[in-house]
């Protein structure tokens, strides 16, 4: 899924050609790079690290540097960036908002919220995201399996009607199901 930047500062960065620099610079590798598809004159990439990125055609295989907007999601882009420069030229990076516990919270609430909406019971769901045997050796009931996932589908009904927003910012996800379920 691609975002474009005004929707979405912590997830795309626009890229820029930088000439002339005495810096470090990086250069992006094609072989690296998933290109998905163009928009307003911009290629929006993928690269295998995950990042998302949009740069105009010409400057594949130059030089490049970010542009980040000066405006009020500064703290949000100026993060990313710092996150991507150090990705590209194999340095340590800070962390990233999310840890993986929180990742895959998220996936899983969106995916038990996607089988709820196309009309899936819960212990379908279950099945799927815990697997049939874990399922079976409950009593369905009073399962707390049963109870996770309705909290992972609250959790996922409230990231798409209000969380998503927060998390494309890079703020961490508040909240419905705050235990980590």
């Amino acid at each position: 899924m691609f975002w474009i930047p005004k929707a979405a500062p912590a997830a795309v960065t626009l890229l820029a050609r930088v000439d002339g620099s005495d810096s470090v610079t990086v250069t992006l590798d094609p072989d690296s790079i998933d290109i998905r598809r163009e928009a307003d004159g911009l290629l929006l990439l993928r690269l295998k690290t995950g990042e998302l990125l949009a740069l105009r055609p010409s400057d594949l295989r130059k030089p490049v540097g970010i542009l980040l907007p000066l405006d009020d999601r500064w703290p949000a882009r100026q993060a990313n960036a710092g996150r991507l420069r150090a990705r590209l030229l194999g340095l340590r990076a800070p962390p990233d908002p999310l840890t993986l516990q929180q990742r895959r919270r998220i996936a899983m609430a969106l995916r038990a919220l996607d089988a709820r909406e196309a009309q899936a019971v819960l212990r379908t769901i279950a099945e799927h995201l815990y697997g049939a045997e874990r399922v079976r050796g409950e009593h369905w009931k009073t399962s707390p399996l049963k109870a996770q996932v309705t909290r992972l589908i609250a959790h996922g009904r409230h990231l798409t009607e209000h969380g998503y927003r927060a998390l494309l910012l890079g703020h961490k996800p508040t909240g419905r199901g705050k235990r980590g379920d």
